[in-house]
C-alpha cells in the first residue's frame, strides 16, 4: 500500500483497482463523471442528487450502479483528502497518476480543480454560518498580555485583531514594552492594582 499527498494513511488496493477502472472510461464518460463529482464536492449536502445523477450516468452508459458507486467513492478520496490538507491541483494530479489514472485524465481533473477552486473554498472553507458563529463567539471575549509579571489591560477581541496592520502590531509591541518597564497607565502589575 502506497502513501499519497491526500492521505497520511496507506491507500487500500481497492482504490487502485477502482481508479484503473475509471481510467478505462472514454474521455467523454470521464468528463461527464468528473462534472458530477465536482457538483457533489462543491455542494456536499446534495447526496440525493449525486445518487440520481449516478443512476442516470450508469443507465446512459450501460453500466451497473454498484461498481460505479465504488469507483466514485474511490475517486472522491482524492478531492476530499486534498480539501482537508489544502493541496494544490498539482498534488491532486500527482495522486491520481499514482493511483493509475492516465496523465491526460489526471491533468483534466487538476484543471477542473483549478476551475472550481473558488466554489470549493466557499463550500469547505470557513464561511457563512460557521464564520458568523466564530465572530459572534469572539465578540464578547477579552484578552490581555502578560510580560514578566506585568499585565496589559483587558481588551475586547474583534475582527481588527485578525486584520491588524503593521502599525497596529508596532503599537502593540510598544505597549508591551511599556508594560514590561512598569510604566503606569499602560498596564497593571499582578496583584498591585496599577
Amino acid at each position: 500500500m502506497q502513501r499519497l499527498h491526500y492521505s497520511g494513511e496507506p491507500v487500500a488496493d481497492a482504490a487502485f483497482t477502482d481508479i484503473q477502472t475509471l481510467n478505462n472510461f472514454s474521455d467523454q464518460q470521464f468528463a461527464a463523471l468528473t462534472e458530477i463529482l465536482f457538483r457533489f464536492v462543491t455542494e456536499p449536502t446534495e447526496s440525493e442528487r449525486l445518487l440520481n445523477e449516478l443512476c442516470e450516468f450508469a443507465s446512459q452508459n450501460g453500466m451497473i450502479l454498484g461498481p460505479l458507486k465504488n469507483i466514485v467513492k474511490s475517486a472522491l478520496l482524492v478531492p476530499n483528502g486534498a480539501l482537508k490538507r489544502n493541496l494544490t491541483a498539482e498534488h491532486v494530479k500527482a495522486d491520481f497518476i499514482a493511483l493509475g489514472l492516465s496523465e491526460e485524465k489526471a491533468g483534466y481533473f487538476a484543471d477542473q480543480w483549478k476551475l472550481h477552486s473558488a466554489a470549493l473554498s466557499r463550500a469547505h472553507g470557513i464561511a457563512g454560518s460557521v464564520l458568523m458563529w466564530i465572530e459572534n463567539w469572539l465578540a464578547d471575549r477579552k484578552q490581555r498580555v502578560g510580560v514578566n509579571g506585568f499585565f496589559y489591560l483587558w481588551n475586547s477581541l474583534s475582527q481588527k485583531v485578525v486584520e491588524a496592520s503593521s502599525l497596529a502590531i508596532f503599537k502593540r509591541e510598544l505597549d508591551v514594552a511599556f508594560v514590561a518597564k512598569g510604566i503606569r497607565g499602560y498596564g497593571e502589575k499582578a496583584g498591585t492594582g496599577y
